[in-house]
């Protein structure tokens, strides 16, 4: 890793020892988490430092020296400040009920509350068995652990809520899986990693008592503005219903499949966590599955937004006890009512600036429609698309978009009907101003699978930094042009799109 000399930190901005540690989800007690003291990783070495999570902490990247950082987060001693804990939680796993679950290769060090007042938990994975590795080794690998690393930061460019990075380590030390894979380490940073899945481990082992300590505190951590309120269980169900609906049309709109949404997988701040076999759609499918393990297409493409209330359906019911004088049917029935509207306002909202026209002209549903239908039947790149579309000319013909489809007639077909109403019908008053909104919205840049595996695949450390900072680089400004690494733009050719993506990591 080539990383600036430490030295002292710069104003205003911590060192790794003094980072200002707190301990609240492990104050609440044994019920809720176990004290874990990590395992060293052999061979560990420092990778990468993310400077955009340093950011959040308020840590100085300058100061960072590397083997400090191994030595805390790798190499199994005790941190200044830290109070590592596995926490226990449960949840549906594809539709069925797994039962106990809990950070099996994880565990959290403690939160730190930054300048903006913004709270930060920091969480290392990797770190070695746990009660709830049920059998495992606690170990992560390093294809898993490089993809959440730039998946998180992928999204976060993209202006959807997701956990972040802060670093990344690789190591010596072998880890057995389908086959013998090299040990990896990510330090994850969230702003909460209580899940759908927590609150259901204590509904369902009756300890509803414990419902309403993880309720209290997650009000008073997360969601203070509920405290004042009589009705603030309600409160709380809608706002993680509106929180979840809105990430998941986020999801859709850029073409992302998460791959594995368990309830376990699901933050109650409706953040995107735990990215295993995820993918950004390449040519359009709309049943894609992005996951080899996904046998009958729980998670494919199209069934996300199914998916994300049925997981809330199932969140209702771990709460009940929260509403004494309400029945539970009663509960799913809103959550359904409302999950439905705030996902369809979300997400029609988003492809219509897609689209470059107002959401609420007579006909936007026709044309909407039409648009998936194209690249559906054509399966054509869905990022180049919404790229292309986003520079035409609508006077002229677009030669450039008619480039990207195998049959440019497909496209032929379908263009006057567009150029037509988003000429009626512009975001923003004008065709000039539509097109300016276009390219802020439609991402020249995503974290293709390809990408993916050519840094996975890289046999170097210089070689692999340089390609994750390239990558980084148009992925936190994924709208810009960034002349010089164009290539990290062009979609996947002939073997690049027949990788497959499992849940094993």
């Amino acid at each position: 890793m080539t990383i600036s000399s430490p030295g002292s930190a710069a104003e205003g901005l911590s060192r790794l020892e003094s980072l200002p540690l707190v301990h609240g989800y492990a104050g609440l007690g044994e019920e809720f988490s176990t004290e874990v003291f990590p395992r060293e990783l052999r061979g560990a070495e420092l990778l990468h430092l993310n400077r955009a999570g340093c950011a959040l902490l308020d840590l100085d990247p300058d100061s960072v020296d590397p083997q400090q950082a191994v030595d805390w987060f790798a190499g199994g001693r005790q941190m200044p400040g830290a109070r590592p804990v596995a926490a226990v939680y449960s949840g549906h796993q594809f539709g069925v009920w797994a039962g106990q679950l809990g950070d099996g290769r994880a565990l959290l060090f403690g939160e730190i509350r930054n300048h903006r007042g913004e709270t930060w938990d920091v969480q290392v994975k990797g770190s070695g068995p746990t009660p709830y590795s049920r059998g495992g080794d606690g170990r992560a690998v390093w294809r898993s652990t490089l993809r959440e690393y730039l998946g998180g930061e992928a999204l976060a460019g993209l202006g959807i809520p997701t956990t972040r990075a802060l670093a990344l380590f690789t190591s010596e030390e072998p880890v057995y899986r389908e086959e013998v894979e090299r040990g990896a380490l990510l330090v994850r940073l969230a702003r909460c990693h209580v899940r759908l899945g927590t609150f259901e481990h204590f509904h369902w082992t009756r300890r509803q008592d414990l419902v309403r300590v993880l309720f209290g505190y997650s009000l008073g951590r997360w969601y203070p503005h509920l405290l004042g309120l009589s009705a603030r269980a309600g409160a709380f169900l809608d706002e993680v219903t509106d929180r979840t609906a809105s990430m998941v049309a986020q999801w859709m709109a850029v073409g992302f499949c998460h791959g594995v949404m368990n309830t376990d997988n699901f933050s109650i701040l409706g953040e995107t966590l735990d990215y295993g076999p995820y993918a950004f759609m390449d040519d359009f499918v709309w049943d894609h599955i992005c996951n080899c393990s996904d046998h009958e297409g729980r998670y494919a493409f199209s069934k996300q937004p199914e998916v994300g209330l049925w997981n809330l359906l199932r969140f209702a019911e771990a709460l009940q006890s929260l509403f004494p004088d309400t029945a539970v049917e009663a509960l799913m029935e809103h959550v359904n009512a409302r999950y439905g509207e705030a996902f369809e306002v979300s997400y029609k909202g988003l492809m219509a600036g897609k689209l470059g026209v107002e959401v609420g002209a007579a006909g936007f549903d026709s044309l909407l429609d039409s648009t998936l239908d194209l690249l559906g039947r054509t399966k054509t790149d869905y990022t180049c698309f919404w790229r292309e579309l986003s520079q035409c000319d609508l006077a002229s013909t677009p030669d450039r978009l008619r480039a990207r489809f195998a049959q440019p007639t497909d496209l032929d077909a379908w263009w006057p009907a567009y150029r037509a109403f988003r000429s009626d019908h512009p975001i923003g008053g004008s065709v000039g101003e539509s097109g300016r909104q276009m390219l802020a919205t439609n991402p020249r840049y995503v974290a293709r699978n390809y990408l993916l595996q050519e840094i996975i695949a890289e046999e170097t450390s210089a070689g692999r930094c340089q390609r994750i900072e390239d990558l980084l680089e148009v992925l936190r400004d994924p709208y810009g042009e960034h002349p010089g690494l164009e290539a990290l733009a062009e979609p996947p050719r002939g073997a690049q799109k027949a990788l497959s993506i499992g849940c094993s990591s």
